[in-house]
């Protein structure tokens, strides 16, 4: 029976009639219709290409769509055929529209023919509008590169809640031809800030993906993991409040008074000392934004002296306003507090730079950690040897000045002086308590991750030649063991990767051979930090501005998409999206329309005046 199945789909298979099928079917996709019909208005490309070029630039700058018929006006102004029509803003829309449309349909169907391993970036935000928004970011190699995060999607939330977010992004998913059988076999991570929607354990968004998908590595953003660590450590030791309050009140008093900052910038001329920005610290921002701003008190010190001696004494300066100067200059001259403020330097300093480096393009999970062990240890060694500026901060106080600025030694009333080797064994125990693990915690039922962090570790480290024991050599069984688990989290035919990494140990790690490189590819595939979707609300509030509040989200997401990935405009070639629009659109040239006329949009109160000019 089985076997007479199998004859009769054979014959069919080969029948002239399926045969005529296939064909029908190949010449479809090649949309040969729409592909004449552009070819035989080839002469009408030239001024819908231009038109096409502008429309274009207005998405890739974040320019409203008002200022399309402007740069039209002034291109015609400059002699340019822009042809009849296609000059309104309303025509910028659609267009925009198209070349989105069709610019994620082709970067999807690469990822879907090519199928490589994937992540999936989530977060949730609020627009200006008061819309409830879910940005969605893929991580892949596309056209054998190196993996690269990108915008997929901006779509809009019925509701804010966990099954929610899971529907429109499986729905998401599935519009842009990631079926189910596609995501269970490529969709190997997902991350997303520490929201409790996302990462609660019952019910959060990440715990019901990976009910569907059990081999999904759920990720919470490293950067956000980092903030929660020096938050912990904030909590946790004793002075690190004052060194935050010392910064709050500074900050009120040269961002709320121009007449502070003038008379700051002056005293700072005097010097011949430059003055950074003044922030916050431990604010919202990431950890690098403390950076600059402990550096930028410490950078203007003895301008900051000298412009609060000056104050405390003036007289246009009220009682009131005297003392709080008073005040401020006594804690920045203490012993403590500059004590305080060299210690918290070094470790900041440490934190910032590995946030910054968490958050570059080319960053990946490996080198994360290399990186994480390398700031651990050095906030370790803080604890035995003083760093840069603690190191320049005694130095002084032996001299009895800090950059020209007597020191008083006696303790300033509310001052606490920290304890530094306490504060930088906190902060390393905060950061292996919130960084090594997959959904950071701090409490005691989120340990139980800790195995499975270390099994993603031990097996990813596998491919790091540096790693390997000394004086090894192929077979190395032992490896190939954690190997075969790799290859089985991320759905790879091991044989084929095993006589790769065999052929790996021979060459000393010198080389990637080329049946290795898909388990090398799909570990960099893997989520590090959810920054990319922090900077996309960035650019998302750009482009929806107050003024622009009456945005679609689908039309959003579609300027979004150029924005942010979309080649430069004198890079983009916009032939491929003419002749889509030209398929079922007007051109510019065409003649059954009303030619449009451009009529001046300016005032004319200054009318008079221009003959002048």
């Amino acid at each position: 029976m089985l076997t007479s199945l199998r004859k009769k789909i054979h014959v069919h298979k080969t029948s002239e009639a399926h045969v005529k099928a296939g064909e029908i079917q190949a010449v479809s996709r090649k949309e040969v219709m729409q592909t004449n019909i552009a070819d035989q208005q080839k002469h009408k490309f030239a001024s819908t290409t231009k038109v096409f070029r502008i429309a274009y630039y207005c998405a890739k700058k974040n320019r409203p769509y008002t200022d399309f018929r402007d740069l039209i006006r002034l291109q015609v102004a400059n002699g340019t055929d822009l042809g009849r029509i296609l000059h309104s803003e309303y025509t910028a829309a659609q267009i925009i529209d198209c070349v989105a449309s069709e610019m994620r349909k082709k970067l999807c169907k690469a990822i879907v023919e090519q199928a490589p391993k994937l992540s999936v970036y989530i977060d949730e935000s609020t627009t200006v509008s008061s819309q409830s928004v879910l940005i969605v970011y893929i991580r892949a190699s596309v056209n054998g590169k190196d993996p690269v995060t990108f915008f997929l999607d901006l779509l809009h939330l019925p509701k804010a809640d966990a099954q929610s977010i899971e529907a429109t992004l499986t729905t998401c998913l599935s519009k842009h031809g990631f079926n189910n059988d596609f995501l269970a076999a490529n969709w190997i991570g997902v991350c997303s800030d520490g929201a409790s929607v996302m990462l609660g354990r019952k019910s959060g968004v990440l715990e019901r993906l990976s009910g569907k998908y059990p081999q999904l590595v759920k990720w919470h953003c490293l950067c956000h993991r980092l903030e929660l660590s020096i938050s912990d450590t904030i909590d946790s030791v004793p002075g690190l409040q004052h060194v935050t309050s010392f910064f709050e009140k500074l900050y009120a008093v040269y961002h709320q008074s121009p007449k502070n900052l003038r008379e700051l910038f002056e005293c700072a001329k005097e010097l011949e000392v430059q003055i950074l920005k003044i922030g916050k610290v431990f604010t919202v921002r990431w950890v690098a934004s403390s950076q600059r701003a402990i550096r930028a008190v410490w950078e203007s010190y003895p301008a900051l002296h000298s412009h609060l001696v000056k104050a405390s004494t003036s007289s246009e300066h009220t009682t009131k306003q005297k003392s709080v100067f008073s005040g401020l200059n006594k804690v920045l001259t203490s012993e403590e507090y500059l004590l305080n403020l060299a210690g918290v330097a070094d470790a900041v300093q440490e934190m910032g730079l590995l946030s910054e480096a968490l958050q570059r393009d080319d960053i990946t999970l490996p080198r994360a950690y290399q990186l994480i062990n390398r700031s651990v240890r050095a906030i370790e060694k803080m604890k035995d040897m003083p760093g840069k500026h603690l190191k320049e901060a005694m130095e002084s106080l032996e001299k009895g000045n800090f950059k020209g600025v007597t020191i008083n030694p006696e303790s300033t009333k509310g001052q606490v002086r920290i304890n530094l080797p306490r504060f930088y064994q906190c902060l390393v125990d905060n950061l292996r308590s919130r960084l090594y693990a997959l959904t950071a915690s701090n409490r005691p039922a989120a340990s139980s991750q800790s195995d499975e962090f270390e099994s993603l570790v031990s097996e990813m480290e596998i491919l790091n030649s540096q790693r390997w024991p000394n004086n090894v050599d192929s077979p190395w069984f032992e490896g190939e063991v954690k190997l075969e688990q790799l290859c089985k989290r991320f759905r790879l035919n091991f044989t084929s990767i095993c006589e790769g990494f065999r052929d790996y140990i021979d060459n000393a790690g010198t080389e990637i051979p080329e049946n290795l490189k898909p388990a090398v590819t799909a570990v960099n595939s893997l989520p590090v930090t959810s920054g990319d979707c922090e900077r996309g609300f960035s650019t998302m509030n750009l482009v929806m501005s107050p003024i622009r509040s009456g945005l679609g989200i689908e039309r959003l997401s579609s300027l979004l998409f150029i924005s942010l990935i979309g080649p430069p405009a004198d890079l983009w070639d916009p032939l491929p999206y003419v002749r889509k629009w030209l398929s079922s659109h007007r051109s510019a040239d065409d003649n059954k329309s009303r030619k449009v006329d451009h009529p001046t949009q300016q005032e004319q109160r200054y009318s008079s005046l221009w003959d002048v000019f």
